[in-house]
């Protein structure tokens, strides 16, 4: 499986644009003996692995003696001041399309790669049980702080190995099913519908969206999550819910974890040496509070489910209750913890990056306006699922959206066996970044990379035009790809619906810029004016 797909390269000597189909045949191709009898596939992986460059040879900056590339970071170093993003686009204009760096205090190397053929190569060969080795201080919590919570169910966030497969294998069925998604579409359209109301009272005398509207859309993200998980409208959009509320608590403590979540994957040593700080501390709080929540209304539904007896056969039963019965109340409540856990914050940047979007592309937003006019009549009509088929340019729309501005602008893996990347030898055990928010802005990869063409996503229209397969990734790949993609991508397909038909977005501030270390989305006050259309 190491050998590379040169000659299915198209149009580039470097770089290739070609499909997942295109790849799939390949890689059949190249697992079957040719008629003419090729090499043993291990000798051809062994000859290129030994007549690519050494490891210690991929660029990158060097490390300085005892310190390491620690003062880069610090006033006065070439990283100072830069986001991930920004480091990233650095380190790809001066080092090329591998980069090796090393010398950070409390990890090892990290391969950021900015060639889609590379990432392929990672994903391709990565098996049935991929490495990503992040949020480590989560995977802590569960085994060593908290097991009682967690049993043998690891969870699909953070487990490994046959841990982690276990545990996806019990989920996969009943998250990536389309039938699973349809059974939610009405109650995500009620949050989205509620949220409006919300918008509507929140706008100043210029119609415009308060400072911190970020925050309120973390609460759309939050509410819409806890429906999907547990069943249940926890309150999260009611504006009058006192502090002490589990609504109110759920917001902050949600809110606190994922930035300390962000904190720690920056300075890893504050959870690994520093478990007596009150960061900590305040961390592991919040995440009992999560998993108590979790549990109990885990434990109300299982309740519900022994007094109920008869099904209620017209409708197709949650995830949650699919869960209860056919595996058991722990998997039940760790799968929420992870979609609560990794759901609300990703959900909600993405909304915020899309009205960005839509601010910023007028011409597209009017284009998917009329398309909302024609599909969904009325003056407040109610999404359903055969209405939501009816609108590819509002799908159009947020891939593109995804592809120029992911929410997650790199996937981490690790290797799982000796590759030859770029030419150079990478290790098993290897971890890797791979960069899809550079590499999608690349035209090497993407036709005409920079432009906000959502056109480019709708039937008919050639495969070239997407670019690289594996140059925009926004929910990862393969068997460790997001566990909530359909979901997130539900809940974004009805609120930007019923937003852009009801609204034009405006943005009068100037260039929005972006930032970010776990998610990636506007860092400036969120002041979109939204003026009602007529209907």
């Amino acid at each position: 499986m190491i050998r590379t797909l040169s000659r299915f390269r198209i149009n580039s000597p470097r770089k290739s644009v070609f499909t997942l189909q295109n790849t799939e045949r390949a890689f059949a191709t190249a697992t079957a003996p040719a008629a003419t009898g090729a090499r043993n596939e291990e000798q051809e992986a062994l000859e290129s692995w030994s007549a690519a460059r050494p490891y210690a040879d991929i660029p990158g900056p060097r490390p300085l003696p005892l310190v390491g590339n620690a003062l880069r970071f610090l006033p006065g170093g070439d990283w100072h001041g830069l986001g991930p993003v920004e480091m990233q686009e650095a380190l790809f204009s001066r080092f090329g399309p591998l980069v090796r760096l090393s010398g950070l205090p409390g990890r090892g190397d990290m391969l950021f790669l900015f060639d889609p053929e590379d990432v392929c190569k990672v994903f391709r060969t990565e098996g049935h049980m991929p490495i990503r080795d992040a949020a480590r201080e989560v995977y802590y919590y569960r085994t060593k702080v908290r097991p009682e919570y967690f049993g043998e169910a690891g969870g699909a966030l953070v487990a490994q190995g046959e841990e982690w497969y276990n545990f996806r294998t019990k989920v996969n069925k009943l998250m990536l099913q389309p039938k699973s998604v349809q059974r939610y579409v009405e109650p995500v359209d009620e949050v989205a519908e509620d949220f409006l109301e919300i918008i509507s009272e929140l706008r100043d005398e210029k119609k415009e969206l308060p400072h911190d509207f970020q925050d309120e859309l973390f609460k759309w993200g939050l509410e819409g999550a806890v429906a999907i998980a547990l069943d249940v409208r926890l309150g999260c959009l009611a504006a009058d819910a006192p502090r002490d509320s589990e609504a109110q608590r759920m917001i902050a403590a949600t809110q606190r974890i994922f930035s300390s979540m962000s904190t720690f994957q920056l300075m890893p040593l504050l959870w690994r040496v520093g478990r007596v700080s009150p960061l900590w501390r305040q961390y592991i709080s919040d995440f009992d509070f999560m998993m108590e929540t979790a549990w109990k209304y885990t434990r109300r539904t299982l309740a519900n489910l022994e007094a109920q007896g008869a099904e209620d056969r017209d409708r197709e039963p949650s995830v949650l209750v699919r869960l209860l019965k056919e595996e058991s109340p722990t998997v039940a409540a760790v799968l929420a913890s992870d979609i609560l856990t990794g759901g609300a914050e990703t959900t909600a940047r993405s909304m915020a990056t899309t009205l960005t979007n839509l601010a910023r592309y007028p011409r597209e937003q009017s284009a998917l306006a009329e398309e909302l006019r024609r599909e969904l009549p009325g003056a407040r009509p109610r999404i359903t699922t055969q209405s939501l088929a009816r609108l590819p340019r509002l799908r159009a729309f947020l891939r593109e959206s995804m592809r120029l501005t992911p929410t997650v602008p790199s996937v981490p893996r690790t290797t799982s066996q000796n590759l030859v990347l770029s030419g150079y030898q990478v290790p098993k055990g290897t971890e890797i970044l791979a960069c899809q928010l550079v590499m999608s802005r690349q035209d090497s990869n993407v036709p005409r990379a920079r432009e906000f063409l959502p056109e480019r996503w709708l039937k008919g229209e050639s495969h070239e035009s997407k670019g690289h397969t594996f140059a925009s990734l926004p929910f990862g790949f393969g068997p460790r790809m997001c566990i909530g993609r359909r979901f997130a991508e539900l809940e974004l397909q009805v609120l930007t619906a019923k937003l852009v038909h009801r609204y034009i977005v405006e943005y009068h501030y100037g260039e929005m810029p972006f930032d970010g270390a776990t998610t990636y989305g506007p860092s400036a006050p969120l002041k979109f004016r939204l003026i009602e259309r007529d209907l």
